[in-house]
């Protein structure tokens, strides 16, 4: 090799791409305000459909702010997603806390055929597996399409904020 160089050895590559990877991910982050998804939030009325109406709007805000790009689509899909998540894992743990007492009242008297954080627990992760086989089922109808990436994100957006405004819902119940 010329200039004695060697060889580039696995771990060199291996740095090499790791590096170039993390520059690319910084270089493509996108700024995501939820403002106008929780000021609508806070608005609406927690027991009407008010509140499902707010799902999506700091997506599109962000959407529109990078320029409607099918990688903007997706980037801003899943921060609201994540956005919701929180809410959803915030009201997930509070209900368990809940049915925990209850399941611990029931139990004293004998009365528990079957627990509510058993049952909480299973259902949340049904939701899940239903969540994803549904939102990839959406993506597979556009094929390669440019589409089938914003379709994906967009649904599992909405499927979790749907989820966890139920979850918001039964909390107050």
């Amino acid at each position: 090799m010329p200039c004695g160089l060697r060889r580039p050895t696995a771990t060199w590559l291996a740095l090499a791409i790791l590096v170039s990877c993390g520059a690319f991910a910084q270089a493509q982050t996108i700024p995501f305000d939820p403002a106008p998804t929780a000021d609508c939030l806070e608005k609406a009325d927690p027991q009407g459909a008010e509140a499902y109406e707010c799902v999506g709007l700091a997506a599109e805000t962000c959407n529109e702010l990078e320029g409607n790009s099918t990688y903007s689509m997706v980037m801003c899909y899943r921060s609201e997603k994540q956005w919701w998540e929180l809410r959803l894992a915030e009201a997930y743990a509070a209900l368990m806390v809940q049915h925990r007492a209850d399941d611990a009242g029931r139990e004293k008297y004998g009365t528990i055929e079957m627990p509510e954080t058993e049952s909480l627990a299973a259902m949340q992760r049904a939701w899940v597996a239903w969540r994803d086989a549904s939102c990839d089922h959406a993506r597979a109808m556009y094929g390669d399409g440019t589409a089938a990436g914003p379709v994906r994100a967009h649904c599992r957006m909405h499927m979790t904020a749907r989820q966890a405004l139920s979850l918001m819902e039964e909390l107050r119940e």
